[in-house]
């Protein structure tokens, strides 16, 4: 068990450093950057959704989304059929940054993937990883609920 500890561990730690070196090259922050992604995997979110999803509370949620507006990576609409929400989807340069934060290290990984242990592990080791996103997510949107980001 230890051994999974410590490689659990020191993937995060390089998953920081790696989302630590984009937010220096791109001049973004880690919640502009998560917004992207959200976005990048599934769109139109309406704007409380990526503010939760991100560890804000909704006035943080919308200064993001002012940020990434004002650099035209996203675009914020309200819906005919119901005004009170906004809806955001990402611009084609929002789309194209995107990928840049992306797509460097998808390749690499995924040969990593191929080479590495059998189909049924690789699997395994997949299901077990989007086990722990779920839990993160969970427990990143009830802190953001609860008023508290660090939660």
């Amino acid at each position: 068990m230890h051994d999974v500890r410590a490689g659990l561990s020191e993937l995060v730690a390089a998953v920081d450093g790696y989302r630590n070196a984009l937010s220096v090259r791109y001049r973004l922050g880690v919640a502009d950057m998560t917004a992207i992604g959200l976005l990048l995997d599934e769109e139109p979110l309406r704007a409380a959704r990526i503010a939760r999803r991100c560890g804000l509370t909704a006035g943080s949620g919308t200064a993001l989304l002012d940020r990434l507006e004002a650099r035209g990576y996203l675009s914020r609409t309200r819906p005919a059929d119901n005004r009170r929400v906004i809806e955001v989807t990402l611009t084609e340069a929002g789309r194209a940054l995107g990928h840049a934060l992306r797509d460097p290290v998808v390749p690499g990984l995924t040969r990593i993937a191929e080479q590495g242990p059998g189909a049924d592990q690789v699997a395994g080791v997949l299901r077990a990883v989007a086990g722990c996103l779920e839990l993160l997510t969970r427990e990143t949107e009830a802190g953001a609920a609860d008023g508290d980001p660090s939660a």
